[in-house]
């Protein structure tokens, strides 16, 4: 029988896929993955709502004006945003626990997207 090690990271599980989790109070963590790949020198974001297709859209910039702050976490090279107020104006629910979720590339909208539809763990 061929055993795997769970490689664990200050209590945490490392991961090589970008990750994106609703936490409850409407927190974004986003991990190291994730924002390399594609928040890379954004200091903020746009976020976007699909009611259609339950999509929250992420589109980075530097602009302040309507955008969310991305709060870079030093020590762990990942990130926070604040989506609460997002949450509430499109009325948007907010799970208890963290519920994770995996970012995509979308070319037709030039967005990164997360499919609150296809949640991997709550």
């Amino acid at each position: 029988m061929s055993y795997q090690k769970l490689e664990l990271n200050k209590n945490r599980v490392v991961t090589t896929k970008p990750k994106i989790i609703m936490r409850k109070r409407g927190i974004l963590w986003v991990n190291s993955v994730a924002l390399e790949k594609f928040f890379k020198g954004a200091e903020r974001v746009y976020l976007f709502w699909d009611p259609e297709n339950k999509k929250v859209g992420f589109q980075p910039t530097n602009k302040k004006k309507n955008s969310f702050s991305v709060s870079r976490i030093r020590k762990r090279n990942d990130a926070n945003i604040p989506g609460l107020s997002f949450f509430r104006y499109y009325n948007i629910d907010i799970p208890a626990v963290g519920t994770i979720f995996t970012p995509v590339w979308n070319e037709k909208e030039g967005l990164v997207e997360i499919d609150l539809k296809e949640k991997e763990r709550q």
